[in-house]
Order: C-alpha cells, then sequence, then structure tokens
C-alpha cells in the first residue's frame, strides 16, 4: 500500500481446516494479474520488485497440503486466504 491504508489479518479453525485470510485496502489487481501471481519473475512492484516472492508463498503453502485463493479488485484492495487442512490431534 504505497501511501498507506489498513491491513486486516483473521484467522480461522473449522472442520475443513485452518485459515488466514490477509486484506487490504490497496490498490487491488485486475483478473488478469491475479491470474499471474505465483508465476515467476511477475512482479507488480516494476523493476523494485524479483518476482519471486508469491512464487515461494504458493510453493510452500502447495508442499504444505494447502490452498491460496485470491480475491481482488482494482481500486478497492485485495485479500488472500490460506487455507491448511488438519493433521491429527490440535493440541491447545
Amino acid at each position: 500500500m504505497r501511501s498507506g491504508g489498513i491491513l486486516f489479518l483473521f484467522t480461522k479453525e473449522d472442520e475443513t481446516g485452518v485459515h488466514l485470510s490477509i486484506t487490504d485496502t490497496g490498490i487491488g489487481m485486475t483478473s488478469e494479474q491475479v491470474a499471474r501471481l505465483g508465476e515467476p519473475f511477475f512482479s507488480l512492484k516494476g523493476n523494485k520488485g524479483t518476482g519471486l516472492g508469491m512464487m515461494v508463498v504458493f510453493r510452500i503453502v502447495e508442499s504444505m497440503r494447502g490452498t491460496v485463493h485470491v480475491n481482488s479488485q482494482p481500486m478497492k484492495g485485495t485479500r488472500i486466504t490460506l487455507s491448511f487442512p488438519i493433521k491429527g490431534t490440535i493440541h491447545r
């Protein structure tokens, strides 16, 4: 969020797993940009980004049998939800 904004973090646990939602009030992305997230060397930061960050996120989540869901609208912000299955018993 280049000029400031609000970042929200939400967690939820249900019968399907553990979910972490990260929502911002930034500039958002087009559907074409969302479709390219996770591609090597694709960056919204111009020449300041390497385009490897989200690719690494997708691979780590995938290796944990999780999913990444992205919902974004230009000029409204973005929500990324990471979901992970629960394996075994959760100790509290």
